[in-house]
């Protein structure tokens, strides 16, 4: 079994990440305490050396951690971050849930129901402690919603074609996944990953996220300035 994968984000790092694998001039995976790691950049485009069947051998796995997010400071200090991600609807029970890892690594699945939680939560976000909100979350770890294609010269015809008749059904695309970081209740409707949607050359989505870095900053401001003298 392949040795769990952590992902170490900057402390001051927030908005959508998009890990990209088979790429010459990407990260190798080095050792960690918790596994092997790879480092968020500035951009949020994690690019990997390796192949996704040699770094993730399946899916997310909420009793045997196989990925990991770990916040790191400017002196290397690391906390471990929450994650929220996943879910489905009860139909028993008619509520929709999703999954909480907290930071000692304690995976619960949390109901969308206010009448489960106590009073002294959040009172917007219920289902989190006022403690637990304050906390930069990772959330949604799946594969890419973006199209990312591997022949740029395939990739031009298909944008060209006004007539509709090429298709993506044979077309090679890089293996990607994605993730977020945010904090429960910051504005960051510009990162979103519906921003991301649709076909890309590598080049053009890195370019695109480049574009997105004013929003990170700008984001984190406000959110920090907003919250620095607030009390429970």
């Amino acid at each position: 079994m392949k040795p769990p994968v952590v992902f170490l984000v900057p402390e001051n790092f927030i908005g959508p990440v998009f890990v990209i694998f088979d790429q010459e001039d990407g990260q190798e995976l080095r050792s960690d305490p918790l596994g092997v790691s790879l480092t968020v950049p500035e951009n949020g485009l994690i690019k990997v050396k390796a192949s996704k069947n040699e770094v993730l051998t399946r899916g997310m796995n909420y009793d045997k951690r196989n990925v990991y997010w770990i916040s790191l400071n400017k002196d290397g200090q690391r906390m471990n971050m929450p994650y929220q991600g996943g879910g489905a609807r009860d139909y028993d029970k008619e509520v929709f849930w999703t999954w909480y890892i907290d930071t000692n690594n304690q995976a619960k699945q949390m109901a969308f129901d206010p009448k489960l939680y106590p009073k002294t939560n959040d009172s917007e976000i219920y289902h989190l402690t006022k403690d637990q909100v304050k906390l930069k979350t990772a959330y949604a770890w799946n594969t890419c919603d973006a199209y990312i294609w591997k022949n740029i010269d395939e990739y031009k015809s298909y944008m060209n074609d006004l007539t509709g008749a090429l298709n993506k059904e044979k077309t090679e695309f890089f293996d990607c996944m994605q993730f977020h970081i945010s904090y429960p209740k910051m504005n960051d409707k510009e990162l979103s990953y519906e921003n991301f949607l649709g076909d890309y050359s590598l080049p053009e989505f890195e370019e695109k996220l480049n574009e997105i870095q004013p929003f990170r900053i700008q984001y984190l401001e406000e959110y920090l300035e907003l919250n620095k003298n607030k009390k429970d």
